[in-house]
């Protein structure tokens, strides 16, 4: 197993995937053994759904939820909508707590919907933040946002108010609040929806 882990210690994913794609799901599974975690969590999320399912029952669990936990939103659901009811419970209860609700939130609604495409993972900031709290604020946690072209203004109880572009964000002043930068129009068209 040694050999294998220095062998694969400098491959990429791109690299690996196109390793598994040769190989029988015992020999994939050496290769998920032999990879440290960041790099199993890519090799896994860019194999296609048919090697995801057959590696669901070869790899431990452990390693799985490692990997299940770190996938996308999107990518997870797509693959736990192909898995049987066994399957899918098992995998459901790797999950954390948070991933498990946001992966029964996008199975809940129908095939092919425009829900299962949302991501959960966006970027809010509030209206009395300045321009530089909003700054900080993506820095510390836009790794974990999917998309940081639209920022999402919400008030105090986590309700949405407006949205804005990252544009206008990068060329205002830092001393400038998000409020000076709200046109109103989200705002307009949640009273409007009514």
């Amino acid at each position: 197993m040694q050999g294998l882990k220095n062998l694969l210690e400098k491959w990429v994913p791109e690299e690996l995937e196109l390793l598994c794609e040769d190989l029988s799901v015992e020999d994939q599974l050496q290769v998920f053994n032999a990879i440290d975690r960041d790099r199993a969590f890519m090799l896994f999320e860019n194999l296609e759904l048919a090697v995801q399912k057959e590696l669901v029952d070869a790899l431990p669990n452990r390693l799985l939820a490692l990997i299940l936990n770190d996938m996308s939103a999107d990518n997870r659901t797509a693959l736990l909508e192909e898995l049987g009811s066994e399957q899918l419970n098992k995998l459901l209860k790797l999950l954390t707590q948070k991933e498990r609700g946001i992966a029964l939130s996008l199975l809940g609604y129908p095939e092919d919907s425009i829900g299962r495409l949302m991501t959960p993972e966006y970027m809010t900031v509030r209206q009395d933040w300045t321009i530089e709290q909003v700054l900080n604020h993506i820095r510390e946690n836009g790794e974990s946002s999917e998309t940081l072209d639209i920022l999402y203004i919400v008030d105090e109880k986590g309700y949405l108010i407006d949205d804005i572009k990252i544009g206008e964000i990068l060329l205002a002043p830092l001393n400038a609040r998000v409020s000076d930068l709200m046109d109103g129009k989200r705002a307009a068209l949640l009273v409007t929806d009514d």
